[in-house]
């Protein structure tokens, strides 16, 4: 999703290290940030340091950041990611009989930040090509964090309507990594559960 003039601005003096451009941006997104966390995790605690360590990573790449390309596809990676480890480490303490089970095999499987920041511009370039009503609707859901009934208002459509585009919208962005990159299926699993 491309930034505002705005966000380009405020991710332009996060490069250069400016606190109030990151406090700016963490009260833009952490609310979308969380619901996308909280639609897989349900503890708290847990969601509460997720959403830590997100805006930490953003704060310690920030020089990896460019202005025009916005963050939100950026955060919704690494929050994605940041899932998944938590949840291979969930597994790891708290399934008695995990001990018995080789752990390399699930982290091997779950792609590196670097990889999956890799794939960013082909979900970017998915994300583009929606239709213009269904890219909205995933966007405000999704990269902004409002609810289905906050995004049918904004909209002006009813909820059914606006899961309708969600549910299009997930399947076209995964078809569209899978045609242009098969190389990877874990991500595709894991974008599936993250999309949903």
């Amino acid at each position: 999703m491309l930034p505002s003039e705005k966000e380009s601005l405020l991710i332009g003096s996060l490069i250069q290290g400016s606190h109030e451009a990151f406090e700016e941006l963490y009260f833009i997104y952490v609310k979308a940030i969380r619901a996308n966390i909280n639609k897989i995790i349900t503890e708290y605690e847990d969601i509460d340091d997720l959403v830590q360590e997100v805006f930490v990573a953003l704060w310690q790449n920030k020089e990896k950041l460019d202005p025009h390309k916005g963050i939100a596809d950026w955060l919704y990676v690494v929050s994605f990611n940041k899932v998944m480890k938590r949840l291979k480490k969930k597994i790891s303490q708290e399934i008695p009989w995990s001990s018995s089970i080789d752990l390399t095999l699930i982290s091997e499987d779950i792609p590196s930040e670097d990889l999956l920041e890799s794939k960013l511009p082909l979900i970017q370039e998915a994300i583009e090509k929606l239709p213009e009503r269904k890219k909205l609707a995933f966007c405000q859901y999704k990269l902004e964090g409002n609810s289905l009934d906050e995004v049918a208002a904004k909209m002006g459509i009813t909820k059914d309507a606006v899961k309708k585009y969600l549910k299009d919208a997930r399947r076209f962005i995964l078809a569209y990594v899978a045609e242009n990159d098969r190389s990877y299926p874990i991500i595709l699993i894991l974008l599936t559960h993250f999309l949903h």
